[in-house]
């Protein structure tokens, strides 16, 4: 998975820095593992194009990148995304973003601590979007 961004229906911005989807996309393995232990949604389940990547992943070898991009792309462009109301996220978010939290406190780690930082502005943009009765989707890859 790597994370693009955040898309939401109404056309507000998502995040404003690359490091946050940056750090979402490095810690990809942590979260799920997170999601898995808490029994909660992982964030990677929130990506709008998860069919057009099933598509590629059909079509093409994932290990060879251009063909399975090349893929990914066509398959991209006949799929309309799929949209997700924001408070389905958010208290998985809120509950992945408080277990890691946690987990600095026997362990500090800076770049941990950045990952937190990123979903908490995660959740803000979601609460945001909510408040607005706007839809999301996560663009992963």
């Amino acid at each position: 998975m790597h994370v693009f961004g955040i898309v939401l229906e109404d056309g507000k911005e998502g995040f404003f820095e690359d490091e946050h989807p940056r750090y979402l996309f490095l810690y990809d393995g942590l979260l799920s593992e997170v999601a898995e232990n808490l029994n909660i949604t992982p964030l990677k389940d929130f990506d709008g194009f998860s069919k057009a990547e099933q598509i590629a992943n059909e079509k093409s070898d994932p290990n060879d990148t251009i063909a399975w991009l090349s893929a990914y792309n066509d398959a991209r462009d006949s799929c309309e995304p799929k949209w997700f109301e924001p408070s389905e996220a958010i208290g998985a978010i809120e509950a992945a973003k408080d277990s890691i939290q946690k987990s600095l406190v026997q362990k500090p780690d800076d770049d941990i601590e950045y990952l937190v930082e990123s979903l908490e502005v995660l959740i803000e943009i979601l609460a945001s979007a909510k408040e607005r009765g706007s839809k999301f989707f996560m663009a992963l890859m």
